[in-house]
C-alpha cells in the first residue's frame, strides 16, 4: 500500500488535469518510438486537459468547499511523475516510489 506524502505548494497542477491515459504504441520500431518520447514497451502518457473554471490568478477560488476528488488528488504516483506537483509516495517500509 502506498502513502501519499507531502504538503500542496498551489503549483495548480491539479486544478487543469482531468486524466493521464496510457497510449499503447504496437510497432517494433525503435527509432520511431525513440523520436516520439515512447517507451522501448512501446507505452507513453499523456496528459488529457481540461482546466477547471475555478482556478483563478495561479489559485483556487473554492478550495475551501473543493469536491472531493480535486483534495483527494492524487491518489497514485503516476498521476503526478514529471509534474511540479509537491506531493510524493511512499511504500509500508517509507521507501519513496518515483
Amino acid at each position: 500500500m502506498l502513502v501519499r506524502k507531502g504538503e500542496c505548494n498551489g503549483c495548480g497542477y491539479c486544478c487543469q488535469i482531468i486524466s493521464r491515459v496510457q497510449l499503447h504504441f504496437p510497432t517494433q520500431d525503435a527509432a520511431f518510438k525513440a523520436a516520439r518520447g515512447i517507451s522501448p514497451n512501446g507505452i507513453k502518457w499523456v496528459d488529457v486537459i481540461d482546466p477547471c473554471q475555478h482556478h483563478v490568478d495561479s489559485s483556487c477560488a473554492i478550495h475551501a468547499t473543493r469536491p472531493q476528488t480535486c483534495r483527494d488528488f492524487p491518489q497514485t504516483p503516476q498521476e503526478i511523475n514529471g509534474t511540479p506537483c509537491s506531493y510524493w509516495f511512499e511504500d509500508e517500509e517509507g521507501n519513496v516510489i518515483p
